[in-house]
């Protein structure tokens, strides 16, 4: 029986050197496949907080477009209601009553009115 494990043995020993790549006992081979892996979790961490980033400016900047939305809606309402204000406050009507009244204006008499012609 210890022949047929020597013969295992050897024959392990055998194939690991056959392998074209480095046996994970290399202290060499082992910074080496740390390095990779190392260098494959900082792209993986880098383009995760890359995604979880650009997912937070979009919530942002949809937050940012309702509220400038509602901005919006209000002062097109607040534009509407000063056009009506400005229409009511030059009705003929109004500044006739306001002339006659508050700066004692008169209608113009016909010798005060002077016609120009071509």
């Amino acid at each position: 029986m210890r022949k047929r494990t020597r013969w295992v043995d050897s024959r392990q020993t055998h194939l690991l050197f056959r392998q074209k790549r480095a046996i994970g006992t290399d202290k060499k081979a082992i910074a080496k496949a740390l390095f990779h892996l190392m260098i494959l979790g900082v792209l993986v961490t880098a383009s995760t907080l890359f995604y979880v980033w650009s997912r937070v400016e979009v919530v942002k900047l949809t937050y940012a477009i309702g509220e400038a939305s509602k901005e919006e809606k209000r002062l097109l309402m607040q534009h509407e209601r000063l056009n009506i204000e400005l229409a009511r406050l030059m009705s003929p009507s109004r500044l006739s009553h306001l002339a006659t009244t508050k700066f004692q204006l008169q209608n113009p008499k016909k010798s005060q009115i002077i016609y120009m012609t071509e």
